[in-house]
């Protein structure tokens, strides 16, 4: 859909999300984050102990 182009023109038009997860002393948290392409600014983020659909929705 984006065809290659990751820098889009104006804000709010392209958001793109990324899950990752970290070690902590009780275990895994899986941290998601919602970028804005043309800002680079974070949207929104997430953290959870379990890796859920909604985590990602």
């Amino acid at each position: 859909m984006l065809n290659q182009n990751f820098n889009p023109v104006a804000p709010d038009e392209v958001w793109s999300d990324d899950v990752t997860y970290l070690r902590a002393a009780e275990g895994w948290i899986y941290l998601t984050i919602l970028v804005d392409l043309c800002s680079r600014c974070i949207v929104s983020w997430h953290t959870n102990k379990q890796m859920t659909t909604g985590l990602i929705v």
